[in-house]
Formats: C-alpha cells, sequence, structure tokens
C-alpha cells in the first residue's frame, strides 16, 4: 500500500463526522484486547475477522464487534494491504501490548 493512500486513509478518519462531511467517525478503543496489528472500520466500528465459508471450506474475510476476534497482522504492511482491498473505510490500529495502548497509525 503507498504512503499517499495511507496518508489519504487517515485524513479521511481525522475529518469524518466534521460538519459537511459524508461519513461518521467511531473512536477506537483505549485499551487493546489485542496485541500487534488489526482492521478497523472507523465507520462501523467493526474490526476485520474471519469466519469458515462453509461452502468452499475457506476462510472468509468478515467484520466483527470485539477487536479479540480480529484478525491480527505481525506487519503494518500486511495490515496495510489488507485495508487496501476492502471496499469500506479502515485505518490500521496498532498495541505493543494486550490491554496498551491504542494507536490508529494509518
Amino acid at each position: 500500500m503507498s504512503a499517499k493512500r495511507r496518508k489519504a486513509d487517515l485524513t479521511q478518519w481525522l475529518t469524518a463526522g466534521e460538519p459537511g462531511g459524508h461519513d461518521q467517525r467511531c473512536l477506537p478503543p483505549q485499551s487493546a484486547d489485542f496485541e500487534g496489528f488489526i482492521v478497523w472500520s472507523y465507520t462501523n466500528n467493526l474490526y476485520l475477522g474471519q469466519i469458515l465459508d462453509e461452502s468452499t471450506g475457506q476462510p472468509a474475510d468478515t467484520f466483527v464487534p470485539q477487536s479479540i476476534f480480529a484478525l491480527q497482522f505481525n506487519t503494518f504492511d500486511e495490515a496495510s494491504e489488507k485495508v487496501f482491498k476492502l471496499d469500506v473505510p479502515a485505518v490500521v490500529l496498532f498495541a505493543a501490548e494486550f490491554n496498551g495502548e491504542v494507536s490508529v497509525i494509518g
């Protein structure tokens, strides 16, 4: 994912909910029940997870209400690539440790 696209996504999150804006903006959790990088939809306050698609027997992306069930990525680049492929406004959240501070990083 390009730095330009990451900046555009982060700028969109920061300006969502402002007068004249089209998207609402949810606030990220203050304390993490995850460790590392996850993908978060800031308009729906949902986290990217996976379920088993019974028709194919393969995992399928879905959004889940709790970050503890979110897909965790090893690197920012892996999480950013997933955000790039989604058709919903989303950003990457990072927590260095479980119950640690959560940062919106792009």
